[in-house]
């Protein structure tokens, strides 16, 4: 499987400290399928923090979503209820429920998949 990550340096190995929180599935590395998303991101982290965009690939095994020794969501592709609860708390300061299944603010996933809010779902949060 490839996967992708738009931003602004090339990226030669994935660093977790230099990570941002409160993001839609916790402090993370976030990658995508959809190479136009990437590439979206990649521009607008360059707008942002200056730089060129670059979109960073990676090739993973197929199957690692089954790896047991991983703590993985799956919120699905369609955005849920669930979904929306997740993110909402992941991107609150004041959310202080850590253990809560419903977050990833103390990273108990290694992995989360699914959909990342869009401009409209901000609007919305907010």
């Amino acid at each position: 499987m490839i996967l992708y990550h738009g931003t602004n340096i090339d990226i030669q190995s994935i660093n977790l400290a230099l990570c941002r929180p409160y993001k839609d599935f916790g402090k993370g590395f976030y990658t995508t399928e959809i190479t136009e998303q990437a590439q979206k991101m990649a521009i607008r982290v360059a707008r942002i923090y200056g730089g060129s965009p670059i979109v960073n690939i990676y090739e993973i095994d197929d199957d690692f979503m089954e790896n047991e020794e991983l703590n993985i969501l799956n919120l699905g592709k369609v955005p849920s209820e669930k979904w929306a609860v997740f993110v909402m708390n992941n991107r609150s300061k004041l959310f202080a429920d850590y253990g809560s299944e419903d977050c990833n603010l103390d990273c108990k996933y290694d992995i989360v998949s699914g959909s990342i809010a869009d401009d409209d779902m901000t609007i919305l949060f907010r």
